[in-house]
């Protein structure tokens, strides 16, 4: 992504966590990334977000969430305290606290209804997915 690409994102839906912002910046654009990776990706990661309607859809999504937890143990989940930088492409999405910069990626699912951790730190999500884009894992 662009820095334009990103401050139009980040004026949509608020700034990003500084590490994630400039891994953003790193990355390659998706018409750069070969079949045999967009693949690979897929396989691990599900939806990489390359653009920013990407990131304005997946997080319009999030911020009607706060219906899919009613009655259930996550009632108290306010999703507007998030923000999500990624899919598993099955409808839930990688999450993050965009305030804090160690903040875990959890795995907000749908169905069923819950928050599950999936990396420790936004760091790690963005290593594994630039190892795998690299080549590297």
């Amino acid at each position: 992504m662009t820095e334009s690409e990103i401050e139009s994102v980040e004026d949509e839906i608020g700034p990003f966590p500084e590490y994630f912002r400039a891994w953003l910046l790193s990355l390659p654009s998706k018409s750069e990334v070969s079949d045999e990776t967009a693949s690979e990706l897929w396989r691990k990661f599900g939806h990489i977000f390359f653009t920013t309607e990407m990131f304005l859809q997946a997080n319009l999504v999030l911020a009607d969430s706060k219906e899919w937890f009613i009655e259930t143990e996550w009632s108290e989940f306010e999703p507007g305290d998030y923000m999500a930088i990624g899919g598993d492409g099955c409808g839930n999405y990688y999450i993050v606290d965009p305030d804090d910069e160690e903040s875990p990626v959890h795995l907000l699912s749908h169905d069923p209804v819950g928050i599950e951790e999936g990396y420790e730190t936004v760091q790690q999500y963005c290593e594994a997915v630039s190892r795998t884009i690299n080549g590297d894992d």
